[in-house]
């Protein structure tokens, strides 16, 4: 889903939140569930659609996961990382799009990571806190963003997320564990 779908999604549907029985509530609660389970799957084969065309452990300078596609810069040998897409079964061309990291150049070849180190036990971490918070667990989240985060001087994972209950967009920081 598009963030501009799920902005539309979020408006038409923020003021029912509230509003909804229990059952809608928490069938909304299940469907999210639902949806972090399908970007988790996506993550893990993503993961290994990454190993497949470069082999061992790639190293990257940013990844990002939806429930439908997957991006990352991709370290190489000599010039600057490599852009690729995976969109459902199928590695896609990078034209027109962008994907850049939250350092300089630079400094995110210099704190690049192993696709290993990418687990999805943090995120799973984060979810559930998330999740037990009051009004929370209908929220949807679109997808992640994994790179080095100056501002914390380690490497963080974003998760953007859009509030039933709020209807608003944020994006949530939290750090990628080991």
């Amino acid at each position: 889903m598009s963030v501009a779908s799920l902005c539309l999604l979020v408006a038409l549907t923020a003021g029912q939140a509230l509003a909804q029985p229990a059952d809608v509530a928490a069938i909304q609660a299940r469907e999210a569930r639902n949806a972090d389970a399908r970007t988790l799957a996506a993550l893990e084969r993503f993961r290994t659609a990454l190993v497949a065309r470069f082999g061992g452990d790639p190293r990257l300078t940013m990844l990002e996961i939806s429930e439908s596609e997957g991006e990352a810069l991709v370290v190489r040998a000599s010039g600057p990382p490599e852009h690729a897409i995976w969109q459902g079964d199928r590695w896609i061309g990078t034209d027109g799009r962008q994907l850049k990291p939250w350092a300089s150049l630079a400094v995110a070849a210099t704190h690049a990571f192993a696709l290993s180190s990418v687990k999805a036990e943090p995120i799973r971490a984060w979810l559930d806190a998330w999740r037990k918070v009051p009004g929370q667990a209908t929220d949807f989240v679109t997808g992640y963003a994994i790179g080095y985060e100056p501002a914390r001087s380690r490497i963080a994972i974003r998760a953007t997320v859009g509030s039933m209950t709020t209807g608003r967009l944020s994006q949530q920081t939290f750090d990628a564990g080991k």
